[in-house]
């Protein structure tokens, strides 16, 4: 029989994603403490224009983030995938501002 691989995912209202990242030594080591293979993030509350390489180009990792469009700086989810587990194939802005996500 074949074994089927587990999959751990998380998600977290971390109302504000920078000040949790500030208090690790990298993006990179943050999301390896957290142990899972896909990560969803609510309330990250960064604005486009501010985010910076760090957030979003972490090696092993592919990232997707939406902004609040309404509210600068309010709300906002992100997802992080461990690279080779669950890359959606294709992510948009929906009619109602939300992003969605195909696997």
């Amino acid at each position: 029989p074949r074994r089927k691989k587990k999959m751990k995912i998380l998600t977290w209202n971390v109302n504000g994603l920078k000040p949790l990242l500030l208090k690790f030594q990298s993006p990179k080591h943050f999301l390896e403490s957290l142990e899972a293979d896909i990560m969803g993030f609510q309330e990250t509350k960064l604005v486009r224009e501010n985010i910076t390489r760090d957030v979003v180009d972490i090696e092993g990792y592919s990232c997707y983030h939406a902004f609040s469009g309404n509210n600068r700086g309010y709300s906002g989810v992100a997802i992080y995938c461990k690279d080779g587990t669950a890359t959606p194939i294709d992510a948009e802005i929906g009619k109602n501002r939300l992003p969605s996500c195909l696997y």
